[in-house]
């Protein structure tokens, strides 16, 4: 049998527990896609849960208008589509932001397994809980919260989600793979207000830019600026600076917008 998920596997293989390896590995299906692939589209059905072996993908829904509000983002080990599991009707689409190895298993599947085993039940809970806190985070973060606060708060969650990811390595290096348009659409800005708002962490000293690219200078002060806990992550305390300090995050070309160079 290919094992769709071997031990030797980068992503979350520390988080995920056996039984759900192997579930993914005896049920699931695996496709290599390239970026911008839908997997899910808004407000139609679907019957599959989606699993990032290893890319990025990103949950959304758009205005009749056309605007768009990202409404989530799945990190390499992430399943994409959990809502799913309770209705097969989803209110967002997903899609992948890079190129990305999916595997897809059956909702039925899923469900089936969760009857037999409570501890599965129970880890999928988990999961879904914590899914449900990020977006009340980020609901709150953007209607109460300065831009400042809350770009450095979705810097710190990156930094804590890909470190829990990569448990064992003391200075993980990995790529954001978002724009400043992106990063506007996830947080409620334009991208000329992400761009200023980046100068202002800049002009703050805990952050350099170089290349298109921020690197976190000082994790702690970041941390307090954004008045993180990393608690509705399942974890407790601020991000360990020494862990973190050597991440970078690439953020970009510039962005036309209107003609006129934003980023």
């Amino acid at each position: 049998m290919t094992h769709i998920l071997s031990a030797s596997d980068r992503s979350d293989s520390s988080v995920i527990p056996d039984c759900v390896r192997q579930l993914l590995t005896r049920h699931g299906t695996s496709r290599d896609l390239s970026a911008g692939a839908i997997l899910a589209a808004e407000g139609e059905p679907s019957d599959r849960l989606h699993f990032a072996k290893s890319g990025w993908t990103y949950r959304y829904s758009v205005t009749h208008e056309g605007s768009r509000q990202i409404l989530g983002v799945s990190l390499p080990g992430d399943f994409c589509n959990l809502d799913g599991l309770g209705t097969p009707l989803l209110s967002y689409g997903v899609r992948t932001r890079t190129p990305a190895t999916i595997v897809s298993i059956p909702y039925a599947v899923v469900l089936a397994a969760m009857e037999r085993s409570p501890e599965l039940a129970a880890w999928f809970r988990r999961l879904i809980s914590i899914e449900n806190a990020i977006l009340g985070r980020l609901t709150m973060s953007i209607g109460r919260q300065s831009a400042r606060s809350r770009l450095a708060h979705f810097i710190c969650e990156m930094m804590v989600r890909i470190k829990r990811t990569r448990a064992g390595e003391k200075r993980p290096p990995f790529d954001m793979p978002f724009t400043q348009e992106d990063l506007g659409d996830i947080l409620g800005l334009t991208a000329v207000h992400i761009n200023r708002t980046l100068q202002t962490l800049k002009n703050d000293g805990v952050v350099s830019m170089d290349n298109h690219k921020i690197r976190v200078l000082d994790m702690a002060r970041l941390a307090r600026i954004a008045d993180f806990d990393a608690l509705y992550l399942g974890m407790s305390g601020r991000p360990d600076d020494a862990a973190t300090a050597s991440l970078s995050l690439p953020i970009g070309r510039p962005v036309m917008h209107h003609g006129m160079i934003v980023g």
